[in-house]
Parts: structure tokens; C-alpha cells; sequence
């Protein structure tokens, strides 16, 4: 879609924040132009019965909340511009 818009064949796409992100910074000329008007959460699958790996994850996303992971992680590879994060604060953990 990006390569579309920056050819001059559409004026503009419309597409989900984080990849957006990636693809303004590859990109010179596309950039994000509006505050997101939606919002999607992200989940994890995991086969019934497999109640261990559940539980692992779970402790894991956990873990990540607690010791500053999230927070760091969230800035490094997602919100480096700081934009965004009280529209997808902390929502996914109500699992």
C-alpha cells in the first residue's frame, strides 16, 4: 500500500499503527497524519488443554508488567515518538 501512495496512484492508505510506524521510517514521504480512530488488541493463541503453556505466558506477560519490560520494550520498538500510548496503555492485560 505504501508503495502505491508514495507512486502517486492513491492519495492516501489507511493501516494499523505499528506497522505504519515501521513504514514511515523506511519511507520519506509517507508519514502518519491523524491520531488512530480505532483500536485492536493483540493476543496470543494457545490450544485448549495446554493449561501449562497458558499459565507460562501468562506469568511471563505478568513479569513484564512488574519488572519495567513492557514499558521498555513499548518505547524502544513501538512509540519511539512518545505518540500514542494512552490510546493502548495497558488495556491487553485484561486477559
Amino acid at each position: 500500500m505504501c508503495i502505491n501512495l508514495l507512486a502517486g496512484r492513491v492519495d492516501v492508505v489507511v493501516n494499523d499503527l505499528l506497522n505504519q510506524k515501521i513504514l514511515s521510517q523506511e519511507y520519506e514521504g509517507a508519514k502518519i497524519v491523524c491520531d488512530p480512530f480505532t483500536h485492536a488488541e493483540n493476543a496470543i493463541a494457545v490450544q485448549k488443554g495446554k493449561d501449562d503453556l497458558l499459565a507460562f505466558i501468562n506469568e511471563c506477560i505478568d513479569e513484564y508488567y512488574a519488572d519495567g519490560t513492557y514499558d521498555t520494550l513499548w518505547t524502544k520498538w513501538i512509540d519511539a515518538s512518545g505518540e500514542g500510548r494512552s490510546s493502548c496503555s495497558r488495556r491487553c492485560g485484561n486477559r
